[in-house]
């Protein structure tokens, strides 16, 4: 049985980055960032206390299911070896973009299968959580951005590097 990490001191628009080694996507999504980073996957913490809440893009992209969705910490966190949680610099930031994150969740928003930014209609799991925070913050909060089949995309380093956000905690499941 998977040892689900704990993590302490969650708040809203907190950004949980998870390690899935055995996720096939999750796999290929941190192959797409920068070398030094890990993680294959993130959400944001949108409700906190003993059961938190995390907004995400899941699913299998390439199948008809995968969208946003609001599910348990211990659902995401599932298989995960790693979880670094980074925390918005501005705490009133933090809130409204956990109202944004959760109103993509409510709204069942479609996974972007083209990783493209110009649609608005379709989210991949970096793209939520940027969207999310440029609400929360009224402006760009990945100003330089990666490049994937000819256009800019936000990957997983991208998030991670942003000056919006600072790690407060890891935690390792063995």
């Amino acid at each position: 049985m998977a040892v689900i990490p704990v993590v302490h001191d969650l708040r809203p628009g907190d950004v949980v980055f998870v390690t899935l080694p055995g996720a096939f996507w999750a796999r290929l999504a941190s192959r797409w960032s920068l070398p030094q980073y890990r993680h294959g996957h993130v959400g944001m913490v949108v409700t906190t206390g003993d059961d938190p809440f995390v907004v995400h893009a899941s699913g299998n992209p390439a199948q008809t299911d995968a969208k946003v969705v609001r599910v348990r910490l211990k659902e995401f966190a599932r298989g995960a070896q790693r979880l670094d949680v980074f925390r918005p610099n501005d705490a009133a930031a933090a809130l409204r973009a956990a109202q944004a994150a959760d109103e993509f969740a409510l709204r069942a928003v479609k996974f972007d299968t083209e990783f493209s930014l110009e649609s608005r209609d379709r989210l991949y799991c970096t793209e939520l959580i940027w969207r999310a925070l440029n609400s929360g913050y009224g402006r760009d909060t990945v100003p330089i951005k990666s490049h994937f089949a000819g256009r800019e995309a936000v990957f997983l380093s991208d998030l991670e590097t942003s000056q919006y956000l600072r790690l407060v905690e890891t935690v390792r499941a063995f």
